[in-house]
């Protein structure tokens, strides 16, 4: 009976440990489904501002729609962010708004991904390069990127500053489809519980 009870609580500890790599490795890996272009990084350099702002990133998609796009970001706010049918002005940022995501408040010191959805797929017309601008409604934001010119389909645009200036500079991005699949976390959950009622009914048998 001992040895029987030292086993179930040796797989109570393994199913924890199962649980918890799944949830931590969520943090580093990208939500979106199906990803259409990216920047993984690593970011090299960083960018940050006071509300109202607005940093963004062009790209060049192959899919002829989306629904989600994340950012590489840090601090505490609340952003949307706009899809603009082209690269236009000084900035950047003068193209007709075509999409806007939902609201997203964030509070998080360190670099985590953050998703923005939008609540209707964005149509898109493959090899036309449009604009992913993050503005920042409260708070501050820092965004992160990479030098080097890491993602040949865009670059980092930043409010005020002329597009030359940031020719070589690429926001840490992805954006494609994302899809109702369980979240990381979910799977963890399910795991923790399918284990709970386990050893729970091992000892039951006892």
């Amino acid at each position: 009976m001992k040895y029987f009870l030292r086993k179930s609580e040796v797989f109570f500890v393994g199913v924890l440990f199962a649980a918890h790599l799944i949830a931590a490795g969520s943090a580093a890996a990208s939500s979106i489904t199906f990803i259409d272009q990216e920047n993984p990084g690593p970011y090299e350099t960083t960018n940050g501002a006071l509300a109202p702002f607005s940093f963004g990133q062009s790209f060049t998609p192959l899919f002829s729609s989306m629904n989600a796009i994340e950012f590489l970001l840090g601090g505490t706010g609340t952003a949307v962010v706009n899809i603009r049918d082209e690269v236009l002005g000084l900035d950047g940022f003068g193209g007709n708004i075509i999409a806007q995501s939902s609201p997203l408040s964030f509070n998080f010191l360190g670099s985590h991904f953050f998703r923005f959805d939008f609540p209707i797929a964005v149509s898109l017309t493959p090899g036309h390069t449009y604009v992913a601008e993050i503005s920042l409604i409260s708070g501050d934001i820092g965004v992160r990127h990479t030098q080097g010119n890491a993602y040949g389909g865009g670059q980092f645009l930043h409010q005020d500053f002329p597009l030359g200036v940031f020719s070589e500079t690429d926001l840490v991005f992805a954006e494609g489809i994302m899809t109702a699949v369980p979240e990381p976390e979910n799977y963890a959950m399910l795991i923790l519980g399918a284990g709970l009622i386990l050893v729970q009914f091992s000892r039951k048998k006892i």
